[in-house]
């Protein structure tokens, strides 16, 4: 995939492509229904197909005190979108200058740099100063700056709509399931395997620790049914988020153990993906009694994966 920090930066090749426009900042189902619908439009008309979003959370310049905490890495958002075939990605930075621009002088500014006959857009899509770009605004202003224009109704479901706001909560709250389906894939942490307190191999369960990016929208504490994948492996195993307060632990991190496993991952990169939540995190009285607890944990996901 094709990145470019700016319009201008778009290749002439490239230009009078197909333009999916938003902030995307969780690609849920709802941002990949804007997406695909912008993808296959460009392949209908033999067109370039573009993603045009920002790499920072408009919020973060507007309303520093109020911007949300990502629910992708910048990372696993362009993972995302290779898988949906975006070829072309456009990130731009959203600063003071971009919010300054009036709806009429952003679309000026995108006729002139990239030329786009199609922008496809959701029904909740807003651009220029003060919000004033709707998508009943850009209906009616694209004919002038040459464009076409599709707007795609909200994806609902369950009755209610699909929002990183919505599931931000969800996170929040410990709900997987409905996480993971609003996402339309399992949620997921990748980082670089650190070293830790080597408790885990005292009590028999070692574990893989991985830190936490603060800024990011995480699930609560508890232990989880992971799968693992690293140097192009998988594994299943169990995992838990949290300050290990049984042995009086500060720092959140997330700790992974993986069945049947006995190598060495210090310094691998390592994607966990989860699958359920097995329960809270809580203080146990003994290194025994936390022993007896990840038996039971592993039991439980072992199940869930039909390893027994």
């Amino acid at each position: 995939m094709e990145v470019w920090e700016t319009l201008a930066a778009i290749p002439p090749a490239y230009q009078r492509g197909v333009m999916a426009l938003g902030t995307f900042d969780g690609l849920h189902l709802g941002h990949q229904q804007v997406i695909r619908r912008a993808l296959a439009w460009a392949a209908r008309e033999s067109r370039p197909g573009l993603v045009v979003t920002f790499r920072n959370h408009p919020l973060s310049v507007l309303a520093p005190e109020r911007a949300p905490r990502c629910i992708e890495t910048a990372e696993a958002r362009r993972e995302v979108l290779e898988r949906l075939g975006v070829d072309f990605l456009v990130e731009l930075d959203f600063t003071r200058a971009l919010a300054s621009m009036t709806a009429g002088d952003f679309l000026r500014f995108l006729a002139e740099t990239a030329a786009p006959q199609g922008l496809v857009v959701g029904e909740n899509y807003s651009f220029g100063a003060g919000r004033e770009g709707t998508p009943a605004y850009l209906r009616e202003a694209a004919a002038h700056y040459g464009f076409r224009v599709e707007v795609c109704p909200l994806t609902v479901i369950d009755g209610q709509v699909v929002s990183s706001t919505r599931i931000r909560a969800l996170l929040a709250r410990g709900d997987l399931k409905t996480v993971n389906d609003l996402l339309g894939r399992p949620f997921a942490v990748s980082g670089e395997v650190q070293h830790g307190d080597a408790r885990g191999h005292l009590l028999g369960f070692p574990t893989a620790n991985l830190s936490l990016d603060r800024d990011r929208a995480m699930l609560p504490d508890g232990a989880y049914a992971v799968r693992a994948r690293f140097k192009g492996h998988d594994r299943f195993g169990i995992a838990n988020i949290g300050s290990n307060p049984t042995f009086d632990g500060k720092e959140s991190r997330l700790e992974i153990h993986l069945f049947d496993y006995a190598g060495d991952l210090y310094g691998v990169r390592l994607k966990v993906v989860f699958i359920e939540r097995l329960r809270e995190e809580r203080h146990f009285g003994s290194a025994d009694e936390l022993r007896r607890q990840l038996c039971d944990d592993e039991r439980r996901a072992r199940r869930i994966f039909h390893l027994q």
